[in-house]
């Protein structure tokens, strides 16, 4: 059996994953409801320890401080959830344009980084903005894609990720209150 047709390979998943998305795609051309995705999640502070528990549909994830932050290190800090968010993104995006393009991957990681300076917003520094800066990826594939083609596919990447637009394009977020007691 061929990598090409052995499920267990990535190159196995692609030959699925890329009909899938395909047809997916075609029917959310013609129903609203099925292009237009609502994803939310609730996050809980725990009592003492303070660490924040994250519910996604049926997961989830724990974000915590390290201990000079006061913090028991139970989980990654918000800012590396958002990097791991952003790579996992783009990590699917690439399946995604891979898949669809049969475009032969073997091996595929992301590593995402970037600068958070805690001075900001801080005494003394309030009128700096905190956030993370200096968002970089690295994208480690094995693939017989000539360089040319690697560069198309991240710019066709970077067109459909989610999250890269939503981090490099900051959307408008609004907020409430509801007070519960």
């Amino acid at each position: 059996m061929s990598s090409e047709q052995d499920p267990q390979t990535l190159q196995g998943f692609l030959a699925q994953k890329g009909p899938a998305m395909d047809a997916w795609f075609k029917r959310a051309l013609e129903d609203e409801s099925i292009a237009v995705k609502k994803p939310k999640a609730l996050t809980t502070v725990e009592g003492r320890s303070g660490v924040r528990r994250i519910s996604i549909r049926n997961h989830q994830i724990l974000a915590d401080s390290p201990p000079e932050w006061a913090g028991f290190n139970l989980g990654p800090s918000a800012p590396e959830i958002l990097l791991g968010a952003l790579g996992a993104c783009l990590t699917h995006m690439y399946l995604v344009v891979a898949g669809i393009k049969n475009l032969p991957i073997s091996k595929l990681e992301i590593e995402t980084s970037g600068e958070v300076d805690l001075r900001k917003g801080a005494k003394d520094h309030e009128d700096e903005i905190p956030g993370i800066d200096n968002i970089h990826y690295v994208v480690y594939i094995d693939s017989e894609l000539t360089d040319e083609q690697l560069e198309q596919l991240r710019t066709d990447v970077e067109k459909v990720c989610p999250l890269y637009n939503l981090v490099k394009n900051p959307a408008t977020i609004t907020s409430s209150y509801v007070r519960t007691k």
